[in-house]
């Protein structure tokens, strides 16, 4: 659907939030809405002798004082490639300027007119085409993408992975997930999360347990290296409606080992408590209701994936 995400959470097994069709609308949400009419202002550049390419995006250009027009046919990221055809008035002296992406997986390569043409630039740059331009040229980029690793900062055992420019999720499932849709702009701020899972692995041997699945484009499976179980990825912008991972927690065999044996303590001393359990109540949920909650100048609001609740300036509240 076409609904705008307020809330895009990274945390780990969470899910988008969506502002509900009629009754939300939020400060972040015009923000959001403003960026797709945006998008323009900077797939090209130019001054008087150059015309830069910045974006791969479908797209004419309309030079008015230059007398040209140039139009951009692509479907990336689906695809590694793009074609720039000129239509021209009259021939145009200018200097083409594509832009060679820092994530690119190797040489970039480019075609004018089909013949190849020799690249001595490196990513991170503009590739430069000088020339008198006419109706009719065409110039044909092919920009290799491959899968890699981006650690977060101040370690290597937190892992986000990529392809090309593309930052790939892991697809979890809708297990415990509330409707992702929400009136008030925190409603799913403190819902519990499950924990997903790691990866028995460096960041290296990642990506070679990381393969591509036939017959699905931009989708990634890994294979033997997922704990508990291994994981499907496509690209963030696909993902909705379902709980999700970007960055991907690597373990070592020791650490594997450790995790268990504090969630085995932790179940156990869980399963305890709850045979000497009585009654509970927690804030925000249900339960309030059930043990009849009254109050005057009380509040809540979430805390991790719990909620708390308390009584302001002389109020009170009861079970």
């Amino acid at each position: 659907d076409a609904l705008p995400i307020y809330l895009m959470s990274l945390k780990p097994g969470h899910f988008k939030t969506y502002s509900t069709p009629e009754d939300s609308f939020w400060c972040c949400v015009g923000t959001g809405m403003e960026n797709h009419v945006k998008y323009g202002d900077t797939i090209y550049a130019h001054d008087a002798d150059s015309l830069w390419v910045n974006l791969f995006i479908a797209s004419e250009l309309s030079w008015k004082e230059k007398g040209l027009t140039l139009r951009q046919e692509t479907k990336f990221p689906e695809s590694g490639t793009t074609r720039l055809t000129f239509h021209c008035q009259r021939s145009v002296a200018l200097a083409l300027k594509i832009r060679y992406p820092s994530w690119a997986a190797g040489a970039i390569r480019v075609r004018l007119n089909g013949k190849e043409q020799q690249i001595t630039n490196v990513p991170g740059s503009y590739v430069t085409l000088q020339r008198k331009w006419r109706g009719g040229d065409r110039v044909e980029v092919r920009l290799p993408m491959a899968l890699r690793s981006e650690c977060l900062p101040g370690g290597d055992s937190q892992v986000a992975l990529l392809y090309g420019p593309l930052v790939l999720a892991g697809r979890l499932g809708t297990n415990g997930m509330p409707n992702p849709y929400a009136r008030n702009q925190t409603d799913h701020v403190g819902v519990h999360d499950p924990e997903v899972p790691g990866f028995l692995c460096n960041a290296q041997e990642l990506l070679s347990h990381t393969l591509p699945v036939p017959g699905a484009p931009l989708t990634f499976q890994t294979r033997g290296v997922g704990k508990p179980q291994d994981v499907t990825l496509v690209p963030f912008y696909q993902l909705h409606h379902e709980r999700y991972s970007v960055y991907w927690r690597l373990l070592t065999r020791s650490a594997l080992e450790e995790a268990e044996q504090r969630k085995a303590a932790a179940q156990a001393k869980l399963k305890e408590a709850e045979a000497r359990t009585v009654d509970s109540v927690r804030p925000g949920d249900d339960s309030e209701t059930q043990h009849k909650l009254r109050g005057e100048s009380m509040g809540s609001g979430p805390l991790a994936d719990r909620s708390w609740r308390h009584a302001v300036n002389g109020g009170w509240f009861s079970y």
